[in-house]
C-alpha cells in the first residue's frame, strides 16, 4: 500500500514540474531584451522576413529558418515592437503555415493543399460575358516643330465635313493658277504644266476609315516630316467591368525605409500608362460602352538626394457605341538637353588640343517640349456562344462543299463517254 502512495506522489510531481518547465523554457526563449525586438512592415516579402529572424534564430537559439518552397507574398501583417520568435509564430499563423522543430533548424512546412478558391477575377464567368478590344495609338508631337509648319491636329481633325488635303493633287491643274477670276483659260505653255503636290495624305474619308484612320494617317504624315513620333500602338482584350492596363515605358526602384526602419526596395511605374476598365450596357436592343479612362505620363529623373518623377495625368469618362474612337491630348512633358555648336570638327577636338574645343564650340541647353496624343477606339468582341455558333457554321460550310465535291466527282464518273 506504501509503495502505490509513493508512487502516486512521484507522478504528481512529475505532471506538475512539466508545465513549469515548459513555462520556463518559453520565457527564456520569448525575452524582452532590447536586442531581441523586431519590426518588422506588412509589405515585407515573406522570404526576406524569413531571412531576418533566421539570422536572430541562429544568434540565441543556434537554429536557422529553412523555407521549403519560395514565397514571395508580403508578411501581411505589421509586427512593432515584438519578439523575433514570437514574431515567428504570429506571422506563420497569420499565414497559415507550420514549422517543424530539428536540433539544427525551423523547417517551415509547405501550406497543406485544401479546397480550391475560385479569384474573384474569375467569378461571374459565363457564355454571355462580353469582352471589349481597346485599340490605341500613342503618339508623341514635336510642339515647336508643328508650330513652325503651321500644323495643328486638333484643328485638321475637327475641320468642316471632315474634309481636308495636306497637299494638292498630283497630275492636277489648279484653275485658280491659271486664271484668278476662277474662269476658264486657254494658255498654252509652260505655266499649264505646273502642278500641285500632293503629300500623299488626306483626312477625306467619308466615314470609310473613321476618326481612327485619319488620325493614323495623320500620324503618319507629321512622322515622316520628323514632327513627331508613334511610340507605340498596342491592343488588348478587356473582360467587362475588369480593369485593363497598357504600359509604354520602365519601372525604377528606390530604396525606402518603413515605419519600422527597414530598408526596402520599391518599384514605381514610369513612361505612358492607360488603364482602361470598360462597362458594356445595352438598351433597346443596342450596345454602348462606358469608359474609365486614366492616362498618365511620367519621367523618372534620379537626384543627388532624391529621385524625381514629373508626371502629366488625366483622368475621364467616356461613352463609346461599338467601334466608335475617342482622342486624348494635353499631356506635355519637357525634355532637357545638351547639344554642342561651333565650327565643325574643331568644336568636338579633346581638351587637350591646346584648348581649341573652348574656343571653336559652345554647349547651349535646349528645351523640347512634346505632347502625348492618344487614340482609342473600342469594339465589342463576340460573346461565347457566338463564337460557337460561327466556328458551327465554319463546320458545316466546309462539309458541305466537301459533299458537292464528292457528289459532282461521282456524277462525272458515271457520265459515259461517247467514243468516236
Amino acid at each position: 500500500m506504501r509503495t502505490f502512495i509513493y508512487f502516486f506522489a512521484v507522478l504528481f510531481l512529475t505532471t506538475s514540474m512539466a508545465p513549469a518547465q515548459s513555462q520556463r523554457e518559453i520565457r527564456t526563449i520569448v525575452s524582452n531584451a532590447p536586442e531581441e525586438i523586431v519590426s518588422l512592415s506588412g509589405s515585407l516579402p515573406f522570404n526576406q522576413a524569413m531571412q531576418m529572424l533566421s539570422k536572430l534564430s541562429k544568434q540565441y537559439m543556434s537554429k536557422i529558418i529553412v523555407l521549403s518552397e519560395e514565397i514571395i507574398e508580403p508578411i501581411g501583417i505589421d509586427i512593432v515592437s515584438m519578439n523575433w520568435y514570437r514574431a515567428l509564430l504570429l506571422i506563420l499563423k497569420y499565414k497559415g503555415l507550420e514549422f517543424a522543430e530539428t536540433p539544427e533548424y525551423f523547417k517551415i512546412l509547405p501550406k497543406k493543399a485544401g479546397l480550391l478558391t475560385m479569384p474573384e477575377e474569375m467569378k461571374g464567368v459565363d457564355m454571355s460575358t462580353r469582352e471589349v478590344s481597346i485599340s490605341a495609338v500613342f503618339f508623341e508631337l514635336d510642339v515647336q516643330k508643328s508650330k513652325d509648319v503651321g500644323m495643328n491636329w486638333k484643328w485638321l481633325l475637327s475641320s468642316k465635313n471632315n474634309k481636308f488635303h495636306f497637299g494638292g493633287e498630283l497630275g492636277k491643274v489648279d484653275p485658280t493658277l491659271l486664271d484668278p477670276t476662277g474662269g476658264t483659260s486657254t494658255t498654252t505653255g509652260t505655266a499649264q504644266q505646273e502642278k500641285t503636290f500632293n503629300l500623299g495624305v488626306s483626312t477625306e474619308s467619308n466615314d470609310v476609315l473613321g476618326m481612327f484612320g485619319k488620325a493614323t494617317a495623320m500620324f503618319n504624315f507629321f512622322e515622316q516630316n520628323q514632327m513627331g513620333e508613334i511610340i507605340a500602338s498596342p491592343q488588348i482584350s478587356v473582360r467587362d467591368r475588369m480593369k485593363g492596363e497598357i504600359q509604354v515605358g520602365a519601372d525604377f526602384s528606390t530604396r525606402e525605409k518603413d515605419f519600422a526602419g527597414n530598408t526596402v526596395e520599391r518599384f514605381y511605374n514610369t513612361g505612358t500608362i492607360i488603364r482602361v476598365t470598360p462597362y458594356v450596357f445595352e438598351e433597346d436592343g443596342k450596345n454602348y460602352i462606358l469608359i474609365d479612362l486614366d492616362a498618365e505620363r511620367s519621367s523618372a529623373i534620379p537626384g543627388q538626394i532624391t529621385t524625381e518623377i514629373k508626371k502629366t495625368k488625366a483622368s475621364t469618362n467616356v461613352i463609346l457605341i461599338d467601334g466608335e474612337e475617342t482622342i486624348i491630348g494635353g499631356l506635355y512633358i519637357t525634355e532637357d538637353k545638351v547639344e554642342r555648336n561651333g565650327i565643325p570638327i574643331l568644336k568636338d577636338l579633346p581638351w587637350w588640343v591646346f584648348g581649341i574645343r573652348y574656343l571653336a564650340g559652345f554647349d547651349s541647353k535646349v528645351s523640347a517640349k512634346k505632347e502625348l496624343i492618344i487614340l482609342l477606339k473600342a469594339k465589342l468582341n463576340p460573346t461565347l456562344e457566338e463564337r460557337f455558333a460561327e466556328k458551327k457554321q465554319d463546320k458545316n460550310l466546309i462539309q458541305e462543299r466537301r459533299d458537292q465535291y464528292n457528289k459532282d466527282f461521282k456524277i462525272h464518273q458515271m457520265t459515259p463517254i461517247d467514243e468516236k
